[in-house]
């Protein structure tokens, strides 16, 4: 099943970046990657420079950087990407920049220690956006302390949701960077094995390869929602007898270059904005803080009346009601629709299709864990229990005609099953 097609997502392809207008106000959330609360190390009125920190929860989580300088104005409270509310500090623009336009030297990091490595990390605001964000350096720590065996990272250099271009972008422009960085993070963790799942020729990242480094072509049918669990299957379909401990993507790989190399904190993103609804489909590079309305505004504003703006990605993404919506470090895409573009989200009877089988990537029957939630259909204990599988990629409810939470529905039973 062509899954592009499913969805009727067309094809977005992007020849370079452009820098996204700086704002006048930045809006720099006061929460960390997990959500929560960062220590707050600013006074009201005070002068900040670009990359002074904001504030950070604890030694390992990722500092909050200002993105810009400036005068620090106000604290206010304002809606995220992912739907929630949260504290962000308002820096009007003022003064001269620490890192942008300015000539970086880089550092070696070959005799650095993992503690030192993920301390620059943590510092320098680096997260994990493979899957749910996290602060790279506590999850690398976490793993050297439960280390067993061998230690295997594995780094994806496309996009898991085909509505977003945007990691694809930076392996291809950032290729020897992104490998470097991968490099850095596999110190941190000691891992003998690297494993760089590509959609492009292995051999044009083969030329910038370095040392137990190990480049699998992964074809489109199999990139879809690619979680650890389907790496783990590609790397044993190639004969690789291993498990992957920690999986990156390119975005990761190129904050931990940057934050390692140049030693400069994570202050920007690489944002693809795009959909139906605008003049001008655009991969900027954003500063964080940024609101989503600068951007939009940027692409030329619109050419249709525009319906929703979802937040990373048509599959699992979130939708957000307010365009002042700033850019935090978890964003990835913005999408911005039209009312034709977007499916009728009313509920139907199950006509027993089995798109929700042929899509599953690992051969679950969601109807069935639907039918036992909702309507207490008798289901065998060891098939209940196959819904530990489910990698939670949500892509039977992008196959379902009659819209119903499949995915919500097998989550609900992996909770019940969880507490037992």
């Amino acid at each position: 099943m062509n899954i592009k097609k499913k969805m009727n997502i067309p094809y977005v392809a992007f020849s370079e970046a452009v820098d996204a207008y700086l704002p006048l106000y930045d809006f720099v959330p006061l929460k960390d990657e997990e959500g929560k609360v960062c220590i707050q190390k600013t006074a009201l009125n005070t002068r900040v420079s670009e990359g002074q920190v904001l504030g950070k929860y604890d030694a390992y989580s990722a500092s909050v950087h200002s993105p810009v300088p400036g005068v620090l104005k106000e604290y206010r409270s304002l809606p995220m990407p992912d739907g929630k509310t949260t504290e962000v500090a308002v820096i009007k623009l003022d003064g001269e920049f620490s890192f942008k336009g300015k000539k970086i030297r880089n550092h070696s990091w070959d005799n650095l220690s993992s503690i030192d490595i993920c301390s620059i990390l943590a510092d320098n605001g680096v997260i994990n956006t493979f899957d749910t964000p996290c602060s790279i350096a506590r999850e690398i720590l976490n793993h050297n302390d439960h280390r067993s065996g061998e230690t295997t990272l594995a780094l994806r250099l496309f996009d898991a949701d085909p509505s977003c271009r945007t990691d694809s972008f930076i392996a291809l422009k950032k290729t020897k960077e992104v490998l470097e960085g991968a490099l850095i993070i596999a110190k941190a963790l000691s891992a003998s094995n690297i494993f760089v799942l590509c959609e492009k020729d292995i051999k044009y990242y083969s030329s910038f390869s370095f040392d137990n480094m190990n480049f699998i072509h992964v074809p489109s049918s199999k990139q879809v929602m690619c979680g650890k669990k389907n790496i783990d299957t590609i790397l044993q379909n190639n004969k690789y007898p291993y498990k992957t401990s920690v999986a990156i993507d390119s975005s990761t790989a190129f904050a931990a270059y940057e934050a390692v190399v140049l030693q400069k904190p994570l202050l920007e993103r690489f944002i693809q904005v795009s959909g139906d609804a605008l003049k001008n489909n655009v991969m900027f590079r954003v500063r964080i803080g940024t609101p989503v309305r600068k951007l939009i505004e940027q692409c030329g504003g619109f050419k249709k009346k525009p319906y929703k703006i979802i937040i990373n990605g048509l599959i699992k993404g979130t939708a957000i009601a307010d365009p002042d919506t700033p850019v935090t470090n978890i964003v990835k895409s913005i999408t911005i629709l039209s009312r034709i573009s977007v499916p009728d989200q009313k509920q139907s009877h199950c006509i027993h299709c089995g798109n929700c089988h042929r899509i599953c990537p690992v051969h679950l029957h969601p109807d069935a864990f639907f039918d036992y939630y909702y309507f207490h259909k008798e289901l065998s204990e060891a098939f209940i229990n196959s819904s530990r599988l489910c990698i939670q990629c949500g892509l039977c409810n992008t196959s379902c005609p009659s819209r119903l939470p499949l995915f919500q529905s097998i989550a609900l039973i992996k909770g019940t099953l969880n507490e037992k």
